[in-house]
């Protein structure tokens, strides 16, 4: 919770929670994202910066490459997304974080069918404005 606390100092009143679930690693769920989605939503936000968490450090690389400073990421994202266990404690706390983190900003973009979205609105205590793609 410290933690949470601390980095979501970084956040202002513009900033934008985005949890992108690529499902690389479910091949039916997988043709339901398309990034552009995402490049669209957020291309539309010129004032905007994001706070985004992915399920693999490719997806963040792609959204630093496009929007620059915009983007805030976790200083470790490389080694949480996509490369330690869920089952793994660490792990675990990464996600938790992400989560926490997610529900901090007034608006989220999160991804269809994907519960780590859903429960970022919830722990806003539903207060999110959300966009789903």
């Amino acid at each position: 919770l410290q933690e949470v606390k601390n980095f979501s100092k970084k956040f202002n009143n513009n900033t934008v929670s985005v949890q992108i679930r690529s499902w690389n690693d479910d091949p039916i769920k997988q043709k339901l994202f398309n990034i552009e989605d995402f490049y669209n939503l957020m291309n539309s936000m010129v004032d905007n910066n994001f706070f985004v968490t992915a399920d693999t450090p490719e997806i963040i690389e792609k959204m630093k490459e496009k929007y620059g400073d915009r983007i805030i990421t976790r200083e470790n994202y490389k080694e949480t997304m996509g490369h330690r266990g869920r089952g793994q404690k660490q792990g675990v706390i990464d996600a938790m974080i992400d989560l926490l983190l997610l529900s901090k900003n007034k608006t989220l973009i999160g991804t269809y069918v994907s519960t780590f979205s859903e429960m970022s609105w919830w722990f806003s205590n539903c207060k999110q404005k959300t966009y789903i793609l």
